[in-house]
């Protein structure tokens, strides 16, 4: 057993260990921001900075913001707040629409927050204000173009979260702390360097642990609402776990093994978070269970694919587990109601529903192609099968006759699921930021 001094010394360096990574990490962040802010611009969207915030001279009410003075060092604009009544609106707008399918808050605590925010200034701390900036990050950067609140923007709001990381990493873990980096996670979801991302959601899920948010015990003293709550939080923690780890070709952080959670509903009358409506206005479906399950896949995805004991099979067990990919990928399929089929969508035209399906089957593709070997980030076999194509172009083009193109592994459903997706997608609004690279 290590003496008092030798333990003291390993809690200093992990500490020492633990600040240098959020100083790595922040650094990355405002390298990140630099990229959103010309995203931005694109779009037609102003980047403003922190300055041309409403001052407190500006606001009234519940809306007069703290002075710089009263602020910790190095994050006076999570202080220098818009006021209240041009806030509100959009948090609310931002909590019935992308939050309702992804729940990540819980809208009465969000909005009792915010509200305390405002009414009792000499109160607040930085995890509060990280909390209020990244809500109002994920609703200027969810929204469409038309919905662009002009309280602000989501470099702006990013900032201000991202300068307290430190507070919110190092102090006492509750679930805000897990939120906030969740949030920040859902903000580089899309970005071009997932280094942010990767680095985030890795600490969001050791907190999540170290407040066992994945096990039914961790909530046993909690209410039925807290515990509820808990539960969504970490299964969005698992979804983007799951779609980080394919898109960067690292291992999950989160093993299906440690969890001990029921799964979202399949059905409810009572609370209908993280449900959508067909067109129709009768048709429901889960979505977000829809989303937990699909990630569960991507888990299976990335042992064929990426993992070190899939480097090390031959291409016919490769191919075997892979065809247990498509089977899990048709199941999962069947159980999405008619009304929500990407083809169905499509003919219904541009809806709230397009983004958010988008999203789900693009998902679905990305699996399929990496386990027909047909995805550039399979570099590998996606190199090889190339190469035995441009053989193939080569053969024809000298009037050498063919039977057929070599074609991935499930090519036929791999080209029906294109198809249909780019049907849906042309209903996507197109400088959306959730597409836009």
């Amino acid at each position: 057993m290590p003496s008092r001094k030798q333990a003291a010394l390993q809690r200093q360096h992990r500490e020492c260990d633990l600040q240098s990574r959020v100083k790595t990490l922040e650094n990355q962040l405002s390298t990140v921001l630099e990229k959103l802010e010309r995203i931005e611009k694109v779009q037609g969207v102003s980047v403003s900075s922190s300055s041309s915030l409403p001052t407190p001279a500006h606001t009234a009410d519940i809306g007069v913001a703290a002075t710089a003075a009263g602020s910790p060092e190095g994050s006076s604009g999570l202080f220098d707040m818009p006021p209240y009544h041009h806030v509100l609106p959009v948090v609310e707008r931002y909590l019935v629409t992308f939050n309702s399918v992804l729940p990540l808050f819980h809208p009465p605590s969000i909005l009792q927050i915010v509200k305390n925010w405002y009414q009792n200034p000499h109160s607040r701390d930085p995890v509060t204000g990280a909390i209020i900036n990244v809500v109002l990050a994920l609703a200027h950067h969810t929204s469409s173009l038309g919905e662009k609140s002009p309280i602000g923007d989501t470099a702006t709001f990013l900032h201000n979260a991202q300068s307290v990381l430190t507070d919110i990493t190092m102090r006492e873990t509750h679930l805000v702390n897990i939120q906030v980096l969740l949030g920040l996670v859902m903000l580089f979801w899309t970005a071009d360097d997932l280094s942010p991302a990767l680095i985030l959601i890795g600490t969001a899920l050791r907190l999540a642990h170290k407040i066992g948010l994945h096990v039914r015990k961790g909530s046993q003293h909690c209410s039925p609402a807290v515990a509820l709550q808990r539960n969504r939080v970490f299964w969005i923690a698992y979804i983007l776990d799951r779609d980080i780890s394919l898109q960067s070709g690292l291992a999950p952080v989160q093993l299906d093994s440690d969890i001990d959670l029921d799964l979202p509903p399949l059905e409810t009358e009572d609370d209908l978070t993280g449900f959508v409506f067909a067109p129709d206005g009768y048709t429901k479906m889960n979505y977000f269970r829809a989303r937990v399950e699909l990630a569960r896949i991507q888990g299976k995805v990335y042992d064929s694919v990426y993992s070190a004991s899939a480097q090390n099979l031959d291409f016919e067990e490769r191919r075997r587990r892979n065809s247990e990919i498509f089977h899990m990928l048709d199941d999962w399929s069947s159980r999405i109601p008619p009304e929500f089929h990407a083809l169905t969508l499509s003919q219904s035209g541009p809806s709230s529903l397009s983004k958010f399906f988008c999203i789900l089957y693009s998902t679905r593709l990305s699996c399929r192609a990496l386990a027909s070997f047909a995805s550039p980030f399979d570099s590998f076999h996606y190199s090889e099968w190339m190469r035995r194509l441009q053989e193939y172009g080569g053969k024809v083009a000298a009037g050498h006759v063919g039977s057929h193109a070599p074609v991935p592994h499930g090519w036929p459903a791999l080209a029906d699921a294109s198809r249909e997706f780019m049907r849906l997608f042309q209903t996507v609004d197109m400088m959306d930021t959730f597409f836009t690279r």
